[in-house]
């Protein structure tokens, strides 16, 4: 369930708001903006004002670079009640609520111009990326350059979404932070396995309780740099030692609502240390251990020029 107070109290959530009601111009004065937000007629939502919404909000998660103008005024206090009308339609709205459910089933998406070299199995992949992580680390960076800044298990794993709207497809087609502007995909249904352990990231407490049991210090990385822009913060990061969380779940699942409440903060874990949930797809679910995987020539799904929502193909 998402709630008003999701949306109101974090970054994703309050330009979500903003992007439903995307013809509302944005003077530099934050009395204006709130004065124009709190005219804005409010009609019922339909589907793809939602899709988009989700995805340009998707689209302004920048990791790597300081909050954009647009989510610093947001956060300003003169916009809270305007926003806070806004939000309340928003939750009240059944589309938004839908796209909180569980249903659509389970879905890979495949983007047509993927490179799809040799598949290391999926212990492999995360040993390997642990290593790796590890080289990193030992390494160090000089601080002020940029790198790898998402948080999500590494590829291959296999990532699933659900399709709350069915004519729009999955939510890995469309809102996806930082996305390459793929114009075709294939989106293949995947089985969904009720035996598997599955972690769920439902706030920033179960995030932060992922980075307690099975933490990665990444401090000496170009991670420091990237989220010390996105957040304000300086101190110490971490992030989750995926290969360590495969030992005890199959599965790490972030809702949507999860995404909501954490995407675009420093998530604390400790006195001492933070992490983010960056690069995150809401409503991934990542399988951390083998599986069977989709099988079969899957959807055709297409967005010439990259603009507007995506329509699967007859």
């Amino acid at each position: 369930m998402i709630t008003a107070a999701d949306l109101l109290d974090h970054p994703r959530g309050r330009r979500f708001c903003f992007e439903l009601v995307n013809g509302v111009q944005q003077p530099d004065d934050p009395d204006a903006v709130a004065s124009a937000l709190a005219a804005v007629p409010l009609p019922v939502l339909s589907e793809d004002s939602v899709v988009v919404a989700l995805e340009s909000t998707a689209e302004s998660a920048l990791w790597w670079q300081p909050a954009d103008a647009t989510d610093a005024l947001l956060s300003r206090p003169e916009l809270r009640p305007a926003l806070t009308r806004i939000a309340r339609w928003a939750v009240d709205s059944p589309v938004v609520r839908q796209l909180a459910e569980p249903q659509g089933g389970a879905w890979t998406v495949v983007f047509d111009d993927d490179d799809q070299p040799r598949r290391p199995s999926t212990g492999q992949a995360l040993r390997d990326w642990a290593q790796q992580l590890r080289d990193e680390v030992a390494a160090g960076s000089p601080g002020v350059t940029s790198g790898v800044w998402w948080t999500t298990p590494p590829w291959p794993l296999l990532q699933t979404t659900r399709a709350p709207f069915p004519s729009a497809g999955p939510l890995a087609l469309w809102a996806v932070e930082d996305s390459f502007g793929q114009e075709h995909a294939r989106a293949l249904s995947t089985p969904i396995d009720p035996a598997a352990r599955v972690f769920t990231v439902d706030g920033p407490d179960d995030w932060a309780a992922l980075c307690r049991r099975w933490p990665l210090d990444v401090t000496t990385t170009t991670r420091r740099n990237d989220w010390r822009l996105a957040t304000g913060r300086q101190g110490t990061w971490v992030l989750p030692d995926w290969s360590g969380v495969a030992a005890e779940y199959d599965v790490v699942h972030l809702t949507v609502a999860g995404w909501f409440r954490t995407s675009g903060d420093a998530v604390k874990v400790d006195d001492d240390r933070a992490s983010v949930v960056a690069g995150w797809t809401p409503g991934s679910a990542y399988r951390l251990t083998e599986h069977d995987r989709a099988a079969g020539a899957g959807e055709a799904w297409a967005r010439p020029g990259n603009f507007g929502v995506w329509r699967r193909l007859d």
